[in-house]
């Protein structure tokens, strides 16, 4: 696992991090706004001072197979750099990816499209270093990062991606305006539920998953209206511990059909996988013995489900659903396809793009197209 340095002004012990580092340059991949935030700044300026450096911020939110090849391309340009990844999620992914692929006699569309996959056994990585800047996706706690292609979703999943070091500096997060606030935190809420449910769930990931929905649940609607030190602090606790849960199980449904909103319609991934959310409450409860995925059967579902609800403050899967929505309306969030301005065509598109096979897989239920078109009816509005 990373090294970790965590709490408000931890960003300050970034040069100490690197002291003892072989690098001879830095490969600096960025936000655009909060990359300006005069606490980060002042951090790089000692670090930056005698050091050769290129920072990397042109590319998309949703990164792109473009965008990837041009980061790798000034990657290269570099020698023996070590990697700093300031920013979202977005951020360290396009630093994972470019670690990774740089470093490789194959090109990205080869090893993901084509799956041409070479040895990795000998291949030479430079130390990444990842301090985010939201608190939602966890992508410093994990070994996947992802890339669309022709709007197409694709995850690398590696073991050697994992950043080497991670700063978590609630102080970097205070800058974050109420819409975005809202969204990577409800990514990192589904996150952690997503993880309780899963199949492949363990007594570590529900562990991490726990804690996560305390802290995401209890703390997401101060952040986004009230926002104190106090609540952007357990906000990107939070994230992190459901980063490392979904790094054990990954996540389910409402991961897999979030994916086509957000590359034909350009939803915002947290807004796009917390939609459906509430929704699946109500759909794995009523798993039974002709549809359980979960090999521990449908009355350790329904257990589960019951657990994540009392961890919520809830008393019924009923009342967690409204509970949900309610909340996500409180804090700004759509609750409809019809308010994200997907209509009824737009529909045909979730269904035929959102059964990506790991994550349905996932789910404690097993999800079919005629179920899909119930839960759209659902939250279609």
């Amino acid at each position: 696992m990373p090294q970790e340095v965590f709490g408000p002004g931890s960003i300050r012990q970034l040069a100490d991090l690197l002291t003892g580092i072989e690098y001879k340059s830095l490969f600096l991949v960025t936000g655009k706004r909060s990359f300006e935030q005069a606490t980060l700044l002042q951090a790089l300026e000692p670090v930056l001072a005698d050091v050769r450096f290129i920072r990397f911020c042109d590319f998309e939110k949703n990164p792109r197979l473009t965008d990837l090849e041009t980061g790798i391309a000034a990657f290269k340009t570099l020698g023996k750099p070590a990697i700093l990844a300031l920013g979202g999620g977005s951020v360290i992914d396009m630093a994972k990816l470019i670690q990774f692929f740089a470093t490789l006699p194959v090109n990205p569309m080869e090893y993901l499209v084509e799956e041409k996959r070479p040895s990795i056994t000998n291949r030479s990585r430079m130390f990444l270093v990842a301090v985010p800047t939201t608190a939602g996706t966890g992508s410093e706690a994990t070994q996947f990062a992802t890339v669309y292609i022709d709007r197409t979703k694709y995850s690398l999943d590696e073991p050697s991606i994992l950043p080497d070091a991670v700063i978590l500096d609630p102080e970097l997060t205070m800058h974050l305006p109420p819409k975005e606030t809202a969204e990577s935190g409800l990514d990192a809420l589904t996150h952690a539920i997503e993880s309780y449910w899963n199949v492949k769930a363990t007594e570590q990931s529900k562990a991490y998953a726990r804690e996560a929905v305390r802290l995401s649940h209890q703390n997401i609607e101060a952040a986004v209206l009230r926002p104190n030190l106090k609540s952007r602090t357990a906000m990107q606790k939070g994230a992190n511990l459901a980063g490392k849960a979904i790094n054990i199980t990954r996540t389910t449904a409402a991961h897999a059909i979030s994916y086509p909103m957000t590359a034909h319609f350009g939803v915002p991934h947290g807004q796009a996988v917390s939609l459906s959310l509430p929704y699946f409450f109500e759909f794995n409860y009523d798993v039974s013995e002709n549809d359980v995925l979960d090999p521990r059967g449908p009355a350790y579902v329904k257990k589960t489900l019951d657990e994540i609800v009392a961890l919520l403050g809830y008393h019924s899967i009923q009342e967690a659903k409204e509970g949900l929505i309610q909340l996500m309306q409180r804090i700004g969030a759509k609750t409809s396809l019809k308010d994200l301005g997907i209509d009824r065509p737009g529909w045909d598109i979730i269904v035929e793009k959102g059964f990506d096979p790991q994550r349905v897989r996932n789910n404690p239920r097993a999800l079919t197209e005629p179920h899909l078109r119930t839960l759209l009816s659902q939250f279609g509005g």
